[in-house]
């Protein structure tokens, strides 16, 4: 594990939402490439009786950039 690899897992559990289900989502996009960035960006909304948690996360590897996005709000019907 890099230490690129490494910030972003601890990046991840410093969010607090899910790290260890988006930490295997992004294991599995990532596969074996370095990771050379990243950015982990946790963000709580606030409806008039709601409050919903999201989190993005950006991966640059060397071939690509990875895109995770979770967020606890129900998919459209």
């Amino acid at each position: 594990m890099t230490g690129a690899t490494t910030d972003l897992r601890q990046d991840l559990h410093r969010a607090g939402y899910y790290p260890e289900l988006v930490s295997d989502v992004l294991d599995v996009a990532i596969a074996d490439e370095v990771v050379m960035a990243h950015l982990v960006h946790p963000e709580t909304t606030f409806d008039a009786n709601e409050v919903r948690r999201h989190v993005t996360v950006l991966v640059l590897t060397p071939t690509r950039l990875v895109v995770a996005h979770v967020d606890d709000h129900p998919a459209d019907s």
